[in-house]
């Protein structure tokens, strides 16, 4: 009877010897185990810009970029010449000039570094014009809104065709030529009566 007893108790015994290897391997138990599933977060991109402004490269002189690029047309101070002045262009977002300059004259073949530096430049040393207090005139309006893309004389440019009287005659109406203008490029900023002014400009200017 002992001999068949000591064979009894050594059953529970290895059963309980091998729980205790194979319950840790399992993950069921044991004082280190989480009863929690790990929660992950993912840290946002760090900023690169403050929101206006493009990324660009260290070591890109913008003032020594637009003086080769630039100014034998838009002036040296950006006051204008045989293209519009580029004093203000408070008008156009940093990312619509650097994509307007990859098909703009010299601009073309610029990498896209360049073209942020200088559309950063411009941006940030674009000084507007002190408020308008007499009649607004529209042709004023237009060089500071559309002169960029469509020509200072309206004889249109890589960015912008030709928008002459005899160019523009599908517009039957200055009503239906304004309501275009309030959903194209800058002309969005415009209110209602600067863009009638510009349309009534466009139809009867030649």
């Amino acid at each position: 009877m002992r001999k068949h007893d000591s064979k009894v108790s050594i059953i529970p015994g290895t059963i309980l010897a091998l729980l205790v290897l194979i319950l840790p391997i399992l993950g069921i138990g044991g004082c280190t185990g989480s009863t929690t599933e790990p929660t992950g977060t993912t840290s946002p991109p760090p900023t690169t810009t403050d929101g206006t402004l493009l990324p660009t490269v260290a070591g890109v002189d913008a003032t020594l970029l637009y003086a080769s690029k630039c100014a034998s047309c838009h002036g040296t101070n950006r006051q204008g010449g045989v293209a519009p002045a580029l004093t203000d262009v408070s008008n156009f977002s940093a990312s619509f000039l650097s994509s307007f300059f990859s098909v703009h004259f010299t601009g073309v073949g610029m990498g896209e570094p360049l073209r942020n530096s200088l559309a950063n430049y411009l941006k940030t040393n674009s000084v507007a014009p002190p408020p308008q207090t007499g009649p607004i005139d529209p042709a004023a309006v237009y060089a500071a809104n559309c002169s960029l893309c469509h020509g200072a004389f309206r004889q249109g440019g890589l960015a912008g065709p030709n928008i002459t009287p005899n160019q523009i005659t599908n517009f039957t109406t200055e009503a239906r030529l304004s309501t275009f203008i309030s959903a194209h490029q800058s002309g969005q900023n415009l209110d209602k009566e600067r863009r009638d002014l510009v349309a009534k400009w466009l139809k009867e200017t030649p």
